[in-house]
């Protein structure tokens, strides 16, 4: 069987007009607030544990999954044990809880893979 060709009147072309999807979901915002935009976990950190209102938590969280962390960052920042505590904090707000645990539990992986060994014969 020859292989199936679309004919290019119904193939749609890169230039189309339609605007691509967005890339991420983003945290609701009121009209006119525009959040920053971070430069480091070390920063977002420090917003985070500033006590932000719940649509900067949701934007710093959204931030931090799009993050690469490995084990000596998240040992130096601590920022497992932010995100864990914002997780019990927001417990009735499912898209914070679950973005949470989503990001803990990945995060956890990391942590067992790269953490240094201990020696047994030390213990």
């Amino acid at each position: 069987r020859p292989p199936v060709v679309a004919s290019p009147a119904k193939v749609a072309s890169p230039s189309a007009s339609s605007p691509p999807p967005p890339a991420e979901p983003r945290a609701p915002r009121l009209p006119g607030e525009e959040l920053p935009e971070l430069g480091s976990i070390e920063e977002a950190k420090a917003k985070l544990d500033a006590g932000p209102p719940i649509e900067e938590v949701a934007h710093l969280l959204m931030y931090l999954a799009r993050q690469r962390v490995d084990a000596p960052t998240l040992e130096r920042t601590k920022i497992g044990a932010t995100v864990n505590l914002l997780r019990k904090r927001y417990k009735g707000d499912k898209a914070v809880e679950s973005l949470a645990l989503e990001i803990v539990n990945r995060w956890k992986q990391v942590w067992n893979l790269q953490r240094p060994q201990k020696d047994p014969s030390k213990a």
